[in-house]
């Protein structure tokens, strides 16, 4: 006889969950000090690590045996069957939802009363002139015409090591519009792919570890500006999940051709040459994943598990992320496919509706910020002490990765020849997370 359990996470930021399966007994962890004890040689889930590279990535699976995590609206079907395995099934406890609002409008209320929880006033924008970020710091504008006492700020972490500098004067100019300070905070390539001791690493597999020092140096310089004060960080991740952006070209071609020709028009006008690669990607690989709702309930799971993770960690400033607000996930949720495409503008509907709102043409804006070269020039001024990580890493040790195809994307990294690869984020994220808990004495050095 099957026997199943029920886990919900309606309190926590962050639930894990571990399994024993010999016992059929379920325990539920929110204590740092408790996830500490289970990183240990023998506990780490190689078969899960080795998963992740070969594209058969268990959803909600940590780097840990048995150990699961649920962010903060979610729930955990559990089933253990009589031949000695189980089964866990994710599903979220919201739903899609029509409000008697925008999506602007909404998006303004939630964001305050995020704020007026906290009764913090010190608020900090990390700003790139993105539309996330673009729709923060603009309904913080207008919200802040009648809370007075706020002190909003906008920041952004740059590097004078890019060429060009073009968005870092358009976010100033912005700002200056708007009549809000803003600070640039720069960095250097050595401050990324480096272990922080004093941060909280997560067993959940994600590449913000890569720029944890970063964060670290964001935060002590807007604790100065804020002479020692409380203060709030709003934070714009999320927004591209909750409308799939960019939209996967497979998607595109999962009915007959004519009856997706606008679809494909509209999506090959925003970006013809990401068209041709994933379409290229997705007949190589054979995809499955094509129902654009599937992923998108993917890709707003993991962006609620990184935001959970970094407002439970042990750092003492708090950071809020309005994008994976209950309210706001289900009002994009009412946007379906058709409503995100269009010949000028990707994530076209929540677009519109800022521009609606607020007017600025920054909303009809489709560059934006990024660190790309910063990435690059990191790989290339640590290139030997990055490889020698990866050659004498776990996963080389494992045979999960092969280190000739490592060392050619290292190459085509750091001449500029490519993009930061997701996969080569992937590699240093768990070298990086091993090498610290090898620090710590939580593990050694024959995991």
């Amino acid at each position: 006889m099957k026997n199943t359990q029920t886990i919900k996470n309606s309190n926590h930021e962050i639930l894990f969950i571990q399994i024993d399966n010999k016992n059929k007994f379920i325990n539920c962890i929110d204590s740092q000090r408790v996830l500490n004890t289970l990183y240990k040689e023998e506990n780490i889930d190689i078969s899960f690590i080795s998963a992740v590279f070969s594209g058969r990535r268990a959803f909600s699976k940590t780097i840990i045996k048995d150990l699961y995590y649920l962010p903060k609206g979610y729930e955990a079907l559990i089933t253990f069957s009589i031949d000695g395995l189980y089964k866990v099934v994710i599903t979220q406890s919201f739903k899609m939802q029509y409000y008697n609002c925008s999506f602007a409008d909404l998006f303004c209320k939630q964001l305050e009363s995020q704020i007026d929880k906290k009764g913090i006033n010190n608020i900090a924008v990390s700003f790139s002139a993105g539309l996330d970020s673009s729709s923060i710091l603009f309904s913080l504008c207008d919200i802040k015409k009648r809370k007075k006492d706020w002190n909003v700020i906008a920041f952004c972490w740059y590097s004078d090591e890019i060429s060009s500098q073009d968005d870092l004067l358009y976010s100033e100019n912005v700002c200056i519009e708007l009549g809000v300070p803003f600070y640039k905070m720069p960095i250097c390539y050595g401050d990324l792919f480096k272990v922080v001791d004093n941060f909280e690493y997560s067993p959940i597999i994600d590449t913000s570890i890569l720029f944890m020092d970063v964060e670290k140096k964001i935060q002590d310089e807007l604790l100065k500006l804020y002479e020692n004060e409380d203060y709030l960080i709003i934070n714009g991740h999320g927004g591209d999940h909750l409308f799939l952006d960019p939209v996967p070209a497979a998607m595109i071609f999962n009915k007959p051709f004519f009856s997706n020709l606008n679809r494909i028009q509209r999506y090959s006008a925003l970006n013809y040459i990401q068209l041709i690669k994933e379409a290229t990607f997705s007949y190589l690989e054979n995809k499955n994943s094509t129902d654009f709702e599937i992923q998108r309930t993917h890709a707003i799971y993991e962006a609620c598990s990184n935001n959970c993770w970094s407002k439970d960690t042990s750092s003492s400033v708090t950071t809020l992320y309005p994008f994976t607000e209950l309210k706001v996930i289900e009002a994009s949720l009412s946007y379906k496919l058709d409503d995100i495409l269009d010949s000028k503008y990707s994530r076209y509907a929540y677009r519109m509706s800022m521009y609606d709102r607020f007017g600025h043409s920054i909303f009809l804006r489709n560059s934006k910020g990024h660190m790309t070269g910063s990435y690059q020039l990191a790989i290339k001024h640590n290139q030997i002490k990055l490889l020698d990580l990866i050659q004498d890493g776990f996963l080389v040790k494992n045979n999960i990765i092969d280190m000739n195809s490592i060392k050619n994307i290292f190459e085509k990294v750091s001449l500029g020849y490519t993009g930061f690869p997701y996969i080569l984020g992937l590699v240093l994220s768990i070298e990086i997370l091993i090498e610290h808990l090898m620090k710590k004495g939580l593990i050694h050095d024959e995991v």
